[in-house]
């Protein structure tokens, strides 16, 4: 007798969570559906793909490269900036 198949493969709940990913509870239950199917290494690389937090980082990464600022497009000089209050500041 065979078993009937867990959960979501990767491929699914990757695509599920592309097109209904914005309500918490319903991409808790898809990452849960691909765990069962898949496992906990499946399940850590959606939350990496799909975590919201680390798309919405403000700052750039990298130092000595000429950066473009968010705003009027203002053109950064070489070195490492950071937004904070309101404008860009040059970080020595």
């Amino acid at each position: 007798m065979a078993f009937p198949k867990v959960g979501m493969t990767y491929e699914q709940s990757k695509s599920k969570l592309k097109k209904l990913g914005s309500d918490p509870n319903l991409r808790s239950s898809i990452l849960n559906q691909c765990r069962l199917a898949e496992g906990e290494k499946a399940q850590k690389e959606l939350e990496k793909e799909f975590s919201y937090n680390a798309n919405r980082s403000r700052s750039f990464s990298g130092a000595g490269n000429k950066q473009t600022g968010w705003g009027n497009g203002k053109r950064l000089g070489v070195g490492r900036w950071i937004y904070k209050e309101g404008k860009w500041k040059k970080i020595d």
